[in-house]
């Protein structure tokens, strides 16, 4: 019992040393050597008792101990060798006594049986050499079949296993059968191993049966050392299998060979046993002749799903296949896949249960946790699981398997594991081994997809991260064609028929043989020699290997009935999918890999998405995975295209494939995303353009802000630097505006054929043959292509679609100008290379191309070279392919990166927004795609790849045929069963036309003072017709899409045609418009009517006016049916833009109409009728807001038309009703634009009263009952449109009254209530009652209802002014566009009073306005001047000051009256001018007066007059209007009625009557006869009566004469003469004008009250001055620029001096041109030191002054010149825009805060002038233009000067609180009489009146 208890011990303080001791290492930790190593003197004591046969075994045993555990590792061995039989034997007496121990009390003694392990253990590794030869072979093999027997627990067995693996690893070849038995046995559950006794299990092994039953000498039978108590693994054969494998490698190197050679010996030929027992089970279909060096690339085909059994693992449910080893190879790919991932190595203690730590599969066991695995397998990329296992430690409680999966790896066995990986790399066999296994791994089902995840893992690694040793490439051998082929650097173009033999994939087998043999396996590298240490395969081969193995993936039948197994199959798709992706974009391939790439997706995509969708529990893989799919099938295809040649068969397999899945809506989605990259591509490389910065936008004020305020980065700051990108390239190229050299879609490239074409220009007979095959084609396809004659074509593959026709003439349309003047103005360095040029001009079109492969060389070689591109077309029978596809590539600035997934479950299938895709894919040209060498080495041809040459990445060709192939690589899209798709598909052709129309905007635009120039190249806008045009002949099913097509044909042929089109696409063009107009289906009306604007009219295609009696009838149809959500603007645009045609076109042709309509219209009657009757009936009745608005402005239209033309037209009259009526409509806004109708109309007042003498006081009588019938309601009304509308109808009324002559307006109204004809009152009396009504209110003659004008009155044959009008039922709720001032009470009540006062104050100004000026406009100054000029300091000799100043105020003659409130009235004493002898009846001084009202200003001068003189009778007040500032001085009074002096016998009196009755009319007693004649003789007068009567008065006055001078002789009758007094005139300086005042009556007591004097102050100064500045009529300012041909910006529009005849003519029409150095009106901001220009066109009444500010006239001369020209017109609001240019205008090129309103102005080829106009969405309807009509050259100034006064009222009306002139004006004298009137008694207000300045003089001697 002591020996017992010592033993016990030693072996506890044994284990705590093991603890501390790392025995595997070459030296021991710090620690250790501190704390457990003995001194020298020790070992040798413990050596000598260890080696002393005297001493017992386990005393021997304890030194035994001592001595290994301080012993280095080398020093230990040289002891083991030397002393081995002492060992052995102490080793196995004691082995045998604790076997006997633990047989008889079990557990108790199993630490000793950890030492003794221990030391057995030592054996095994320092001992190899003499165990291979067999030492102690017996009793070696018996001892490892007790731990091996399979009654032992499971860590004993385990212990057995390690320690057998290190057996026969010494033993190795020198194994017998028995040995490699055990090995084939050690993992239950396989198929018997067959021998030479037959099949064996390991118990058989173990304990063999006795062949003699009767033999008395047996072997001992094995028993269990320690028998099982805990619970067995469910799996043995996995747990097992894992221990082995495991051990495999931690014992790799663990023996102690004295020759170091022979560490790998190990490892190599336990795994050749691994392979040759156990490999044949775990793969049935393992492939021994499986070859990375010779691949064979035939892409598998879809497999059947396996039958899935549910099963329970660990108390959980999970999916299994019937495979009874899949779970065992599973186990194996991942324990193959350690040695390939980033390993992470963990520390050697962690995960104990109860003080031990388990292995993995032994801590799902006990634990029953079974999802720990599956936790940990489904880790992020990098963060993979380690093993550990301490091989220092022997004892069992220390030596634990690994507490995590076998992918974790313990530190310790860091070498092992780099040992290991390291022969798995070291020949070719190893290398096709490990491929071979991860295809099996390809094979598994999805239940088992970690594994899956973990291969794809090891590849992404491998691909894209750190390549393995055999992805290097190999040396490159002349003699050697395999690595010429696999060679990166080239690309391959020929297929090696031998090798396509002899790579054929063998069959697989499913035996794996028995030859396989240790021998074999480590002397193969002598069979093969160097070739199979040449592990060098090339990063090529091991792609196309992946590619075809990891396509099994994909290939197998999914299972939609279980969603675990589901999501785990998509899983692992997207993972494989994901690779692929960054393949395609990151690595370098040659033309097999990207072949081999583009067959497997090709294969996914075919074999996954051809189960339709319309299932009903749906395809949910196919779903799932079908937007990336899609997606990167497109994108490698692309990718493909720029690095190698593509052959046209993998294109028609493209096309299809692709075309027979469009049932899928995702193609669509992906195929339109693609596209829309493609777009950005052709964009950058064809047409220079970057989507993302576009010219426009540049041009743009609101893009600049933006740029501004984000920090813009200059273009030179974003362009990265040359060598590692393709966008400096690109950019440089497309610099030059290089045309795009044309070439085949699928043939060019091919061997043989390219050599051909780049030697042999084809004949002009080609072409011509092409040009009737396109004819021919295109007639069968229902589609026209344009005219090809010297033009080129590109070539069609065998599979051309019907679209293919018109590519060639729309993407080079450009090239139908005169191609060789513009390449050689485009090209000057080419001039000197193109005598070839000059040659071939006749044939076709000249190409310049010029090609380079970096930046250097584009800078370095100036030289061009000359290519003639043409082509023939190839029968269209052929097959259609995937050339008619036009590629796109991303944008020119952004990066495609690719999605960083940490995860490999990252959902990538939701990605289908293009950004995204053009961020993942990185098709951009500015970051191009990888290339297998340098483009400089491929410049055998000037042309890219994809068109045979040499160049990859993008290019002009390969951008453009790209970008067609793929557009067609669905096929005919109107094949397309889904109608939802089709409909889908089509809305996505309009998105990417509209995308083609964007590029061709941004073509040619200028920057600066660059002037544009035409481009060379267009985007093909009408390649899509035949498409369209088909697609309308659908059946009704496809409704949505045959709307998308009109939609796009619509949007197509109402641009502008850089080409027209040739007869045979406009007769299909006609055809599908007719058919649409004149369909039953509304739904294809309305879209039509909805797109094709009237810009389409003003095209003026060839041919055009046939569609005019279609579209009438369409439009009278759509506006004929109640549907408000139907386009009635649109079609009411249609209407009115045709309202001048009639006139220019008298016969234009009809198309047949449709049954029903034959009675409006039909053949050749005149359609003006029809026309205008629309026009009227929709005038009255259309129910919609703005389509009646523009209704009422065509009718406008059309009336001035007709009077214009002098056509008498009978329904004139219709249309005035029509409008009269339409002003009270209870929609306010649709009255409004009548009342403007109105307005316009006062402008022809002569041309009506041409057509109809009573037709202009016909409108005056129709807005005054108007006024009168809307007045009460508006009174009351809260609504403030309604007081605007009668505001308008005055101000209308206004202009009406002041255009009309005055006998007009004296013509007596006869009215229905009045039958008395003597009691008519004239029109001007209705005039002033209704302005009275308005300013005291509508009741005023409510007694005298006679007094008004009623509607009544208005009833004629001609007129009906009650005729019925619809009512407008627009839903859409007006939007007030004024802020909202509710919270600022003052603003607030602000409001309401200017609401209240509206109507009073402006019937006031009426009135003021009437008498001041009707029949007084224009004065003789001209129309400029409508108020006196006169002011305070004018001729006032008390003032020195040039303009009005305080020194005024302070003037003894000048004092300022307020009278009655309302008007400021200045009364100033001046002197009289010097008296000539004999005028002394004429005072020394005169009194001015200037009045301050409302309506203006005005001055009068008046005299006092002593009485009729001799000499001169002098009036006693006359008028003094001032028309200028020059005409002050000594004429003040130059505009008085002056009196001529006369002889003595002159009848002065007779002249005096004679000039009132020539000046004042209206007091004449007859209106025609003068007041000096005679008048005729009393009513029953005879003549001779007459005669007495005369006789008698002169006889009388004989007798008085006679009686008078008889008197007068008498001298009694004399008296003394009487001296007349001295003659005294008055000095004081205000006498005069106190004087006027008392004889006006104003000083008296009773006009107190109506007369104030002011306060003089110097705020009276500034606001006197301030209220003669303001305006006393509306003014407008409008700017004008004439745009020529070619002018797109800024400088080049402002720099114009002068425009076109027509232009000059309209510019003419607006207004008269004034002299601005002496103009007194309006200047609009202009000045008169000619810095602004000398004259300018103006326009004025006595209401309105506009001027305008045209470019043409104003300086351009310097910067500053221009600097004040665009301050000028960019402030003005309203834009006049004469555009002469072929292209649109936009508003960007004149950019500016302002204009908020745009009328532009094309002329069109028939002298017909189309209007566009363009405003802010703030700014309110408007007319009497409206866009999208169409008017005449006669129509156009007038029109168009009332638009735009219109329009400026409109913007301002918007504005906050915006007051109309005479609204400020009134409110400003208010504010100056609140302010400044001073209340004063009686008496100081007559001592002021007395003396305006007491201080300025003395009193003394004043009167």
């Amino acid at each position: 019992s002591t020996a017992v208890a010592g033993l016990h011990w030693k072996v506890g303080e044994g284990k705590n040393s093991t603890r501390e001791t790392t025995w595997y290492t070459p030296q021991p930790r710090i620690h250790s050597v501190m704390f457990s190593r003995k001194s020298h003197g020790d070992v040798k004591k413990s050596t000598q008792k260890v080696l002393d046969p005297k001493k017992d075994v386990l005393t021997r045993l304890k030194h035994l101990r001592t001595v290994v555990d301080n012993l280095e590792r080398s020093d230990l061995k040289h002891f083991f060798d030397t002393n081995y039989s002492h060992i052995y034997f102490i080793f196995y007496e004691n082995f045998t006594t604790v076997e006997n121990s633990l047989k008889q009390k079990g557990k108790s003694h199993r630490e000793e049986l950890d030492s003794i392990l221990f030391l057995f253990e030592k054996i095994l590794q320092l001992l190899p050499e003499r165990i291979y030869y067999r030492w102690q072979f017996h009793s070696i093999g018996s001892i490892l079949k007790k731990l091996l027997h399979t009654g032992n627990s499971m860590k004993i067995r385990c212990e057995g296993i390690r320690l057998f693996l290190l057996w026969i690893q010494a033993l190795q070849n020198n194994c017998c059968e028995e040995q490699f038995l055990i090995f084939a046995c050690l993992v239950p559950d396989f198929p018997a191993t067959l021998s030479s006794k037959g099949p064996c299990t390991l118990d058989v092994l173990i304990n063999p049966s006795s062949n003699l039953p009767d033999a008395k000498i047996v072997p001992e039978e094995i028993t269990p050392l320690l028998p099982a108590t805990e619970k067995i693994p469910e799996d043995q054969t996995c747990f097992f299998l894992q221990v082995i494998l495991k051990y495999m490698v931690t014992q790799a190197a663990s023996l102690e060979w004295r020759n170091k050679e022979n560490q790998e010996t190990g490892f190599k030929f336990l795994f050749a046993l691994f392979r040759e027992y156990y490999l044949p089970h775990l793969f049935p279909s393992f492939s021994r002749v499986t070859n990375l060096y010779k691949p064979t690339l035939d892409v598998p085909h879809l497999r059947a799903k396996p039958v899935y059994v549910s099963v329970v693992r660990n108390s959980e449910h999970v999916y299994s296949t019937r495979d009874q080893y899949m779970e065992a190879r599973v186990c194996f790919i991942k324990w193959l896949v350690t040695f390939f991932l980033e390993k992470k190595y963990i520390p050697a203690n962690l995960n104990t249960k109860n003080g031990e730590v388990l292995p993995k599969l032994i801590q799902t066991v006990t634990t029953g946790s079974a999802s720990q695995e599956k936790n940990t397998e489904s880790e992020t990329d990098g963060q993979l699981e380690q093993e550990k296992c301490h091989s220092n430690s022997s004892t069992l409680s220390d030596r634990r398997l690994s507490n995590s999966s076998l992918c974790s790896i313990e530190e310790g066995h860091r070498t092992e594991y780099d040992l290991v990986q390291q022969i798995l790399l070291s020949s070719r066999d190893y290398v096709n081994f490990v491929n071979e296994v991860f295809y099996q791994a390809f094979l598994l089902p999805p239940c088992d997809a970690s594994a899956v995840r973990k291969v794809t893992k090891v590849y992404r690694k491998w691909i894209l991260l750190d390549k393995p040793s055999f992805m290097e490439e190999p040396e490159v051998k002349e003699s050697s064609s395999n690595t010429v082929e696999n060679s990166e650097g080239l690309i391959a173009t020929e297929v090696d028929s031998k090798q396509g033999s002899e790579n054929s994939r063998h069959k697989r087998s499913s035996s794996w043989g028995r030859s396989y043999s240790f021998t074999k396996a480590v002397n193969k590298g002598s069979v093969f020699d160097a070739e199979n240490r040449d592990i060098k395969a090339g990063v090529q081969a091991t792609l196309q290997v992946f590619l075809t193995n990891s396509a099994n993936v994909f290939l197998l039948e999914p299972c939609p009935d279980i969603p675990k197994l589901l999501a785990d199959h998509l899983e692992v798709c997207r993972s494989v999918l994901h690779i692929y992706r960054r393949m395609i974009m990151e690595i370098p391939m040659n033309q097999k890999t990207w072949e081999q790439m583009l067959k497997v997706l090709l294969r996914i995509t075919e074999t996954v998405m051809r189960k339709p969708r319309d299932n009903s529990n749906g395809d949910n893989f196919a779903n799932c995975l079908s937007g990336v799919l899609f997606r990167t099938l497109m994108v490698a295809w692309i990718r493909a295209n720029l690095c190698v040649f593509i052959s046209r068969e993998l294109w028609d397999e493209l096309l299809s494939v692709l075309s027979s899945l469009t049932a899928w809506e995702e193609l669509i989605i992906e195929w339109a995303n693609i596209m829309d990259s493609l777009t950005v591509a052709l964009a950058k490389a064809v047409y220079g353009l970057d989507m993302n910065n576009l010219p426009l936008d540049k041009l743009s004020e609101q893009k600049e802000k933006k740029q501004r305020g984000r920090g813009f980065i200059q273009e030179s700051q974003r362009v990265p630097s040359s060598g590692k990108t393709f966008n400096l390239s690109l950019r440089t190229c497309t610099d030059i505006q290089e045309p795009m050299r044309l070439r085949s879609a699928t043939t060019s490239g091919a061997p043989g054929v390219e050599k051909a074409r780049n030697n042999v220009l084809q004949k002009t007979t080609d072409v011509e043959e092409a040009q009737q095959g396109e004819n021919a084609s295109v007639t069968e396809a229902g589609s026209c292509s344009p005219e090809t004659d010297q033009e080129q074509q590109l070539l069609r593959s065998s599979s051309t679609s019907d679209i293919a026709g018109q590519f060639s003439s729309d993407l080079f349309q450009g090239q139908r100008r005169d191609s060789s003047q513009c390449t050689i103005q485009s090209y000057p360095a080419a001039v000197q290379e193109g005598k070839e040029l000059t040659k071939k001009e006749n044939e076709a079109p000249v190409i310049l191309i010029r090609r380079s492969s970096s930046p250097a060389d584009l800078d370095c070689r100036p030289e061009i070279q000359y290519s003639h591109a043409r082509v023939r077309l190839k029968d269209k029978s052929e097959s259609m392919n995937s050339e008619t596809s036009n590629g796109c590539a991303s944008d020119g600035e952004s990066c495609w990166q690719t999605f960083e997934e940490e995860h490999d479950t990252a959902p990538m299938d939701g990605i289908t927004d293009p950004d995204v895709t053009r961020q993942w894919l990185q098709l951009s040209p500015s970051d191009p795609p990888p290339t297998l060498a340098d483009s400089s080495e491929c410049l055998t041809d000037d042309c890219s790849i994809i068109a045979g040459g040499g160049l990859t990445g993008w290019h002009q060709d390969s951008a453009a045929v790209l970008w067609r192939r793929i557009l067609g690589i669905l096929g005919d899209v109107n094949n397309i069963s889904c109608p939802k798709i089709h409909a889908k598909l089509f809305g996505y052709l309009h998105e990417l036309w509209h995308k083609l129309a964007k590029i061709r905007d941004n073509l040619g635009i200028s920057f600066g003072s660059i002037s544009s120039r035409p481009p060379v190249l267009i985007p093909p806008l009408r390649m899509f017709a035949s498409w369209l045009f088909k697609a309308t002949t659908l059946p009704n099913e496809f409704k949505e899409g045959k709307l998308q097509a009109y939609r796009l044909i619509c949007d197509m042929m109402t641009r502008r045609q850089d080409v027209l089109p040739n007869s045979d696409f406009l007769i299909h063009f006609y055809h599908v418009m007719h058919k649409g107009l004149i369909t039953e289906d509304q739904d294809i009306l309305n879209i039509i009517i909805r797109n094709c604007s009237p810009h389409f009219f003003f095209l003026g295609l060839p041919g055009f006016t046939m569609l005019v009696g279609d579209f009438i009838t369409a439009a009278a149809r759509l506006l004929n049916s109640d549907s408000m959500e139907a386009p009635r603007v649109e079609a009411q645009i249609i209407l009115g833009s045709l309202v001048c045609f009639p006139n220019v076109y008298k016969q234009m042709p009809l198309l047949q109409s449709i049954s029903g309509t034959a009675d409006i219209i039909s053949g050749d009657e005149d359609i003006k009728y029809y026309l205008i009757n629309l026009l009227l009936s929709n005038a009255r009745n259309e129910p919609s807001e703005t389509a009646r608005c523009i209704a009422i402005c065509s009718l406008a239209v059309w009336v001035c038309e007709e009077l214009v033309q002098c056509t008498n037209h009978h329904q004139v009259k219709d249309a005035i009703n029509v409008i009269g009526v339409t002003l009270k409509l209870h929609n306010k806004v649709v009255a409004q634009v009548a009342c403007d109708a109105f307005q316009l109309l006062a402008s022809y007042w002569e041309k009506l009263q041409a057509y109809e003498v009573h037709l202009a006081t016909k409108v005056i009588e129709i807005l005054v009952a108007t006024i009168m019938f809307l007045l009460p309601s508006a009174e009351h009304s809260s609504m403030e449109a309604d007081k605007k509308l009668i505001v308008s109808l005055l101000l209308c009324l206004l202009d009406w009254c002041m255009a009309l002559p005055m006998r007009f307006l004296l013509e007596p109204i006869s009215t229905s209530v009045l039958d008395d004809h003597s009691q008519e009152s004239l029109l001007l009396d209705y005039i002033y009652r209704v302005l009275h009504c308005c300013v005291y209110g509508s009741n005023l003659y409510t007694q005298q209802s006679h007094y008004l004008l009623s509607l009544a009155d208005l009833s004629s044959a001609d007129y009906d002014p009650f005729l019925v009008v619809g009512i407008v039922k627009n839903s859409e709720v007006t939007q007030s566009h004024s802020p909202d001032f509710s919270n600022l009470l003052t603003v607030a009540e602000e409001k309401k009073r200017r609401s209240l006062e509206l109507i009073p104050l402006t019937a006031r100004m009426l009135m003021t306005h009437l008498v001041n000026h009707l029949g007084h406009y224009p004065l003789s100054g001209g129309p400029a001047i409508l108020h006196s000029l006169v002011s305070e300091h004018h001729d006032n000799f008390y003032v020195d000051s040039a303009e009005l100043s305080s020194e005024v105020f302070k003037s003894p003659n000048l004092q300022l009256f307020v009278f009655n409130d309302t008007a400021l009235i200045s009364y100033l004493q001046l002197p009289a001018e010097s008296i000539p002898s004999g005028q002394e009846a004429v005072a020394a001084s005169h009194v001015r007066i200037i009045v301050r009202d409302i309506s203006g200003k005005y001055s009068w001068d008046g005299r006092i007059l002593y009485g009729p003189l001799d000499a001169q009778v002098i009036s006693h007040t006359k008028i003094s209007v001032v028309p200028s500032d020059d005409q002050f001085g000594e004429d003040e009074t130059a505009f008085m009625l002056q009196s001529h002096l006369t002889e003595v016998e002159e009848d002065v009196l007779d002249q005096l009557l004679e000039n009132l009755g020539e000046t004042s009319p209206e007091c004449l007693l007859h209106q025609h006869q003068k007041l000096n004649e005679p008048a005729p003789p009393p009513f029953g007068m005879s003549c001779e009566q007459e005669k007495n009567i005369i006789e008698a008065i002169l006889r009388q006055n004989t007798q008085e004469e006679n009686h008078v001078q008889r008197w007068s002789r008498d001298p009694t009758m004399k008296v003394l003469s009487q001296q007349k007094p001295c003659p005294q005139e008055p000095q004081a300086p205000f006498y005069f004008c106190r004087l006027l005042l008392n004889d006006l009556g104003m000083n008296s007591w009773d006009r107190r009250k109506s007369l104030h004097v002011m306060k003089k102050n110097s705020k009276l100064l500034r606001e006197l001055k301030n209220l003669d500045s303001r305006q006393c009529r509306e003014t407008h300012k409008i700017a004008v620029f004439y745009i020529a041909e070619g002018q797109e910006d800024k400088c080049s529009i402002l720099t114009n001096s002068g425009g076109s005849q027509a232009y000059e003519d309209f510019v003419a029409g607006l207004g008269w041109e004034v002299d601005l150095s002496t103009h007194c009106g309006f200047m609009g901001g202009l000045q008169r030191n000619g810095s602004t220009g000398q004259s300018a066109p103006y326009y004025a009444t006595s209401t309105v002054e506009v001027i305008f500010h045209v470019s043409t006239r104003m300086p351009s001369d310097s910067d500053d010149s221009l600097t004040k020209k665009i301050r000028h017109l960019g402030n003005d609001e309203v834009h006049i825009v004469w555009s002469e240019h072929t292209r649109d205008y936009r508003k960007g090129i004149i950019a500016t805060d302002f204009g908020d309103v745009l009328i532009i102005i094309y002329p069109m080829k028939n002298h017909m002038f189309y209007i566009q106009i363009m405003k802010k969405p703030k700014v309110p309807f408007f007319g009497p233009l409206f866009d999208g009509a169409i008017v005449t050259r006669k129509l156009l100034p007038s029109l168009v000067r009332a638009t735009c006064i219109n329009a400026s009222r409109a913007v301002k009306s918007v504005l906050p609180l915006y007051q109309s002139f005479y609204d400020e004006r009134a409110l400003y004298l208010e504010a100056i009489i609140q302010n400044h009137r001073e209340v004063m008694t009686f008496e100081d207000f007559a001592a002021q009146v007395f003396s305006p300045s007491p201080n300025y003089y003395s009193l003394t001697g004043m009167d």
